[in-house]
C-alpha cells in the first residue's frame, strides 16, 4: 500500500471505465483499451517489484515502448495515414532497440520516451496543418480528437522532466514538501486521465444513441 498513490487510482478507474465502456469492435477503442490495459498491469507489477525492492527501470523503459506503440498506432488510424503507420512504427521500434541495447541500456530510456513524444506530436501538427488548410474541419469537433489530443500534455510535461533530470529545478519545492516535478506529474496525469474519460463517456454515448 505504500507504493500506490492518486495516479494509481486513477489509471485503475479508467481501465475499469474502458472495460465496461468502450466498444471493442471499433479499432481506435480497441488499442486505446491496450493500453489502459496494459498501464493498469505496469503498476500492479511496479508496486510488486518496489514491494521487494526490484528495480523497475527495464519494465518502465518496456513499458515507454509499448505505450507509444499503441498511441502512434491510434493516431495514424484518426489521421486515416495507413500507408505511413508501418514506416512510422518501424522508425520507432529502431530507436527504442538502439537506445535499449547500445545508448541508454538498462537505465530508464529517458530517450525513448522523448523521442517518442516529439514523433507523436510532430504528427499532430503537421496532420492537423493539412486538414486546416483543406477546411476539412470535422474532426476537430468530433470525439476522435479528444482521443488524440488527450495525451499531449502528458508528452510535453514529461518530456520537460526527462529533458532536465539533472536540473536543481526538478528538485525546486513549490510548496512545503512537493517538488516541481511532483506538481507536473499530477498535472500532467490529471489532464491524461480525464480527457480519455471523457473519450470513454461519450464513446458509450453515441453507442447507446445508434
Amino acid at each position: 500500500m505504500n507504493f500506490i498513490n492518486p495516479i494509481s487510482v486513477l489509471v485503475t478507474i479508467t481501465f475499469i471505465m474502458g472495460l465496461l465502456f468502450l466498444n471493442k469492435k471499433r479499432t481506435n477503442a480497441l488499442e486505446l483499451f491496450l493500453t489502459l490495459m496494459f498501464s493498469f498491469c505496469l503498476e500492479l507489477i511496479c508496486v510488486f517489484f518496489l514491494n521487494h525492492k526490484k528495480n523497475i527501470n527495464l519494465l518502465y523503459s518496456v513499458g515507454f515502448i509499448l505505450h507509444f506503440y499503441f498511441w502512434l498506432g491510434i493516431i495514424c488510424n484518426v489521421f486515416k495515414i495507413s500507408k505511413q503507420k508501418k514506416n512510422i512504427l518501424s522508425i520507432f521500434l529502431l530507436f527504442c532497440l538502439i537506445n535499449l541495447i547500445f545508448i541508454e541500456k538498462l537505465n530508464l530510456n529517458y530517450l525513448t520516451f522523448i523521442f517518442g513524444s516529439l514523433l507523436y506530436i510532430l504528427i499532430f501538427l503537421i496532420e492537423c496543418s493539412k486538414k486546416l488548410k483543406n477546411e476539412e474541419l470535422v474532426l476537430f469537433s468530433s470525439n476522435n480528437f479528444i482521443l488524440i489530443i488527450a495525451p499531449i500534455l502528458f508528452f510535453i510535461g514529461f518530456t520537460f522532466i526527462f529533458g532536465f533530470r539533472n536540473s536543481t529545478l526538478r528538485f525546486f519545492k513549490v510548496y512545503n514538501q512537493i517538488d516541481f516535478y511532483t506538481v507536473i506529474c499530477y498535472f500532467v496525469n490529471i489532464i491524461y486521465y480525464f480527457l480519455i474519460n471523457l473519450y470513454i463517456y461519450k464513446e458509450y454515448k453515441l453507442k447507446n444513441a445508434n
